[in-house]
């Protein structure tokens, strides 16, 4: 009985810091993703209005 009352007092504060490990790590990638997809939109943007640009001018 005393085990068992050990491995559940360990027991729940490793699930509350897994619990917020996944939330924290969650958001992380969900930041990252969405900060390499608007760095990916404006580098592309910048590209096709550099060779717009280029071209207009006639120096590819």
């Amino acid at each position: 009985l005393g085990t068992w009352q050990r491995v559940r007092a360990l027991g729940k504060p490793l699930l509350v810091g897994l619990a917020l490990f996944a939330v924290a790590g969650g958001l992380l990638s969900y930041a990252l993703i969405w900060l390499g997809w608007w760095l990916a939109v404006r580098l592309k943007r910048r590209r096709r209005a550099r060779s717009a640009h280029a071209q207009h001018r006639g120096t590819l």
